[in-house]
């Protein structure tokens, strides 16, 4: 009785053991990322990253506030005609610190060559 014990307990453990280290039959495959590949212009990848536009009026006015956001929104959908008009809006007002009015004429620069036709 106890050797019939001891083998269907050394049976299950076993059986236990094995079923343990088989590795899945299909890898799954790594979670791609959110954030879409940079889009280029002549064969140069152009960054607008719409975070750090946000970030970067943290502190700002509501207005200023708002203006950003419907760009960084406008940037995602790759909507990059309304991006440059919004920017360009928040710049002809002129309640931007130095460091937000650099930011901003940056991704307008951007934006322009993005709108340009590619020959």
């Amino acid at each position: 009785m106890k050797l019939s014990i001891f083998f269907l307990s050394a049976l299950s453990a076993g059986l236990l053991l094995s079923a343990c280290e088989k590795q899945p039959a299909t890898p799954e495959p790594p979670p791609a990322e959110s954030k879409p590949a940079a889009p280029a212009v002549a064969g140069v990848p152009v960054k607008l990253d719409a975070d750090q536009l946000l970030q970067s009026f943290g502190s700002a006015g509501p207005e200023e506030k708002s203006r950003v956001g419907k760009a960084a929104q406008a940037i995602r959908a790759e909507n990059f005609g309304a991006a440059l008009e919004t920017l360009e809006h928040l710049l002809a007002q002129g309640h931007l610190t130095p460091e937000q009015k650099e930011l901003v004429t940056g991704y307008v620069t951007q934006l322009q060559k993005l709108k340009q036709p590619t020959p």
